[in-house]
């Protein structure tokens, strides 16, 4: 019995975790396409101008909201993940900073950076209603961001 428990939790996370940072970086297009194969029915999904939102009911780390952010060219560029359940927060933040290729590090108590490479940082934002963060890519050079592994 505890073995089909674990295998149901890391499946259920390990499906949910295609959704975090996987898209940065994607055209608008082909990260529309990808929550319509992956929610389909179970996620109410909005475009919108520069952004898409999508409200997920079901799923271990649910409810949550994603909201997808475009540049001018329709590049992903950030997801912001809103939850307004603890456990479903934690989970979900956990699944982002256990992607390894990404070398997640603290860097104070509200940010991630990830390895230079990658050139993203994770922002939580602090709440007591809605608990939510933010996967950016962000452009920094090697200056900044030794700094930021300074402080």
């Amino acid at each position: 019995m505890k073995q089909v428990f674990l295998f149901s939790i890391c499946w259920m996370a390990l499906s949910l975790s295609g959704i975090t940072q996987d898209q940065i970086g994607v055209q608008k297009a082909k990260v529309q396409t990808y929550l319509n194969k992956k929610f389909g029915t179970k996620g109410v999904s909005t475009p919108g101008g520069d952004s898409i939102r999508i409200a997920v009911h079901t799923g271990r780390f649910s409810p949550a909201e994603y909201i997808f952010t475009f540049d001018k060219k329709n590049q992903c560029t950030g997801e912001t993940i809103i939850t307004r359940c603890d456990s479903c927060y934690n989970g979900l933040l956990a699944t982002a900073l256990a992607k390894k290729n990404f070398q997640w590090k603290k860097i104070n108590e509200n940010q991630y950076i990830s390895r230079f490479e990658d050139k993203r940082m994770i922002e939580i934002f602090p709440d007591e209603r809605e608990r939510s963060f933010s996967i950016l890519r962000v452009d920094w050079n090697r200056e900044i961001y030794d700094m930021l592994l300074k402080n």
